[in-house]
């Protein structure tokens, strides 16, 4: 169902509710139209709404592994530069002996 399903559903609800001879029958029919529209709406969001949380989550995924790998392989970069440092300065000790 449509968003205009679910309008013309309300419609239909208020307008027998609204009348001075109610029908029961009609009543319950639109009142049953109704709350089915409403139940396709929110499946519909429902939907839309973890397919969105699929693709964001993925992308965020994405995005970390890519960011740790870049901090990992800089930080992997920065220890093996301290350790040539640490290694000169033993060397340049040793030479100064």
């Amino acid at each position: 169902m449509t968003n205009c399903d679910v309008i013309y559903a309300t419609g239909q609800a208020l307008s027998d509710v609204s009348k001075d001879k109610v029908a029961a029958r009609q009543v319950e029919s639109n009142t049953t139209q109704f709350t089915k529209a409403l139940e396709n709406v929110e499946t519909g969001l429902l939907k839309q709404i973890n397919y969105l949380t699929t693709v964001s989550t993925g992308f965020w995924l994405r995005f970390l592994i890519v960011v740790k790998f870049i901090l990992f392989s800089n930080l992997y970069i920065l220890i093996v530069a301290f350790r040539l440092v640490q290694h000169s300065n033993l060397r340049i000790r040793l030479l100064l002996r």
